[in-house]
């Protein structure tokens, strides 16, 4: 279209000014990594590190963290159906890190709740206390895996969404 042809040209026209766009021109390997993004490659510590842990008060935090840490590994070593992106889209619904973060900062949150829920407008998980790393990665699995089932575009996503799941 006619505006972002002008915006196109003015961009242009503002790099030929000061010389850049000369230098990109030729030396483009030496401008790729300023100028195009390429998604860092997720790892469970990278996630673990992203998202910030709140619990409620008198909620076992350390087993929560515990359970938490050791399903983004599971994830990590293919322990699991799920992908470290797909526990990112659940959260916030991109598969990647944007280059200038997220806001708000990605959170989570333990309680007293059946199923994970993932609310994308605020980046968070609210995952379940559960008594055993076995019942929490099995509710973290199978929440995952509906994902496809429910519209990618809801800002948020919980078995209540899904025809075949109950609360």
């Amino acid at each position: 279209s006619n505006a972002i042809s002008f915006y196109d040209s003015s961009f242009r026209q503002g790099l030929k000014t000061l010389g850049v766009l000369e230098k990109i021109q030729l030396h483009p390997d030496a401008f790729s990594s300023i100028l195009c993004h390429k998604p860092e490659r997720l790892s469970a510590r990278i996630l673990g590190d992203l998202f910030t842990i709140h619990c409620l008060s008198g909620v076992n935090k350390v087993q929560g963290v515990d359970f938490w840490m050791g399903y983004l590994q599971d994830v990590e070593g293919g322990e699991s159906a799920a992908t470290l992106e797909d526990i990112l889209v659940f959260a916030t619904g991109s598969s990647s890190i944007p280059p200038i973060g997220f806001e708000p900062d990605p959170s989570v949150k333990f309680l007293r709740i059946k199923y994970p829920v993932g609310n994308r407008q605020l980046n968070s998980l609210e995952l379940p206390i559960t008594k055993t790393y076995e019942q929490f990665k099995n509710k973290m699995d199978f929440a995952i895996s509906i994902l496809p089932l429910t519209s990618r575009a809801t800002d948020s996503i919980t078995l209540k969404n899904c025809q075949f799941c109950y609360r």
